[in-house]
């Protein structure tokens, strides 16, 4: 069923290999052109003439691969903290010859610190919904970055749309980039899990109120109630309707 050499995924006239030595790998694979609906699929037709990509929560590369084979002018920079994904994120950027992607062996936070992520997964590589920064103080030790101070630090492009998949960290990130949000205000494509926010004593509608301060209003382009029980997690698109000032 496992095969490192690797497997073809492919959404609508976009197609990109990725290695599936492990199950949480390849039963993304199989899903990956259906799992999210409208949410991959919208995602697909801006990253098509977006400047700058980034995404955050990377995994081994499924969006930011989509993305760069989408559109071969396009910058991406992706964002995966967990060691043993990072490489395969290395491998799939080398298997697909995709020059404009960049891999950073970072998490995403409102701190720039050594934190340790939970994985509940039996193998060397987290699939889906499986990883994310640990309460607990246990779990593979990673470090995080501030998104705003990496850039200037980095001297990155500033992004045009991002991605977060980061398993009830997501509000954190956001803290981190209020600066990239209020001058540049990127298109975001989150994928909000309300199970994990509530765990970190935050919401899916402290999230909403954090982004109206910066002009953006939320479309759920997924909404799983009543599919696929333990899939609970909602698929929205921010975008910025109105400037505010610093």
């Amino acid at each position: 069923m496992l095969n490192p050499s690797g497997k073809l995924v492919g959404l609508e006239d976009v197609n990109f290999r990725v290695g599936v030595a492990t199950l949480g790998a390849y039963r993304r694979a199989i899903e990956f052109k259906y799992r999210e609906g409208r949410f991959t699929t919208e995602f697909l037709k801006e990253a098509r003439t977006a400047r700058v990509v980034y995404d955050v929560g990377a995994h081994v590369g499924f969006y930011a691969l989509l993305a760069a084979k989408a559109n071969s002018d396009a910058s991406v920079i992706a964002f995966e903290p967990q060691h043993a994904n990072f490489l395969e994120l290395e491998k799939n950027i080398e298997r697909n010859d995709v020059k404009g992607v960049i891999g950073f062996p970072y998490g995403v936070s409102d701190k720039a610190r050594t934190a340790q992520l939970a994985v509940a997964v039996s193998g060397n590589c987290a699939g889906g919904g499986t990883h994310h920064v640990s309460a607990s103080g246990s779990g593979e030790q990673i470090r995080t970055v501030v998104l705003d101070e990496f850039v200037r630090e980095w001297n990155l492009p500033s992004p045009s749309m991002v991605l977060i998949d980061i398993e009830g960290h997501e509000l954190a990130a956001l803290r981190g980039m209020e600066r990239t949000l209020r001058e540049h205000q990127p298109s975001l494509y989150i994928e909000v899990h309300r199970r994990q926010l509530q765990e970190r004593g935050e919401s899916h509608e402290q999230l909403d109120e954090f982004l109206n301060q910066f002009g953006y209003v939320a479309e759920i382009l997924r909404n799983p109630s009543g599919q696929r029980g333990t899939h609970t997690q909602l698929h929205v698109r921010y975008r910025a309707t109105k400037q505010v000032s610093a």
